[in-house]
């Protein structure tokens, strides 16, 4: 499947299961069928792109093809992770090579939730992982109840520790209503296998584009939505892009005319 070259991201969703449920995420609330190894090692090898993939969740971990997807599809990976996986199995299992690339940002990037993750057990993690030679970026919500969390891991010289906005997944007034035409820049894959322009829409299961094993080519082309004030915040807001450049978002979204 070819992806046009304006696309700047994959995220497969293997899996919404997770081994938390932190109470401002809303991953660990679905439940969709999974797809096995199989198929993503399969269909992904039809991929042309020169994008690494993302594997994330739920915890990605959690689903039972996890290292053999990592080590049979053919992109380089990168992993969005709780770290509730054995570190010891991980290294063991996974050359760092499949995640190192020239991106300004870490491959794996964990984050940590103080309602379940011991801060002494996730540095060691993450210190291990380094040591084995693994690019590991440690994230944390910028919310009053992690600052002592926050202040005390970015004074630590070896961690490559950012913090990131508490999306909040309230509905939005928005002065755009109605019709309006909107286009991504991302392949979003869910569990099942379909792919979804959005993250509004991947979440509520609709209008999905096609099955990743059914579809041989992208168009970066605008499509109608009647669902503008439902903009999932991981669409709108402005992030950095995977060369680092800051005042990026995903979703181009213009009011239709007619």
């Amino acid at each position: 499947m070819q992806l046009p070259n304006s696309y700047n991201y994959i995220g497969l969703f293997l899996t919404f299961r997770c081994c938390y449920n932190c109470s401002y995420c809303i991953n660990w609330k679905h439940s969709v069928k999974e797809r096995d190894s199989e198929y993503w090692i399969n269909h992904l090898k039809n991929l042309e792109t020169n994008l690494s993939i993302t594997l994330s969740g739920g915890e990605p971990s959690l689903h039972k093809g996890f290292y053999e997807i990592i080590n049979g599809i053919l992109q380089k990976v990168d992993i969005l992770t709780n770290l509730s996986f054995n570190v010891a199995e991980f290294i063991e299992k996974v050359d760092p090579d499949r995640f190192n690339n020239d991106q300004p940002f870490a491959p794996i990037r964990a984050s940590f939730h103080n309602q379940f993750m011991d801060i002494e057990e996730t540095l060691y993690k993450v210190r291990v992982l380094v040591d084995s030679g693994f690019r590991v970026g440690l994230y944390c919500v910028d919310h009053i109840s992690n600052k002592l969390f926050i202040d005390r891991l970015s004074k630590i010289k070896w961690l490559d520790f950012q913090t990131k906005p508490l999306l909040d997944n309230e509905i939005k007034e928005s002065s755009v209503s109605g019709l309006v035409k909107c286009r991504t820049s991302q392949l979003l894959l869910n569990p099942e296998g379909k792919i979804f322009k959005c993250h509004r829409d991947l979440y509520k299961r609709e209008n999905e584009i096609n099955y990743l094993d059914k579809i041989s080519k992208i168009d970066f082309k605008f499509r109608e939505c009647c669902n503008v004030k439902e903009c999932h915040p991981c669409d709108t807001k402005i992030k950095r892009d995977r060369f680092g450049n800051d005042r990026f978002c995903a979703v181009d979204i213009i009011e239709d005319k007619k």
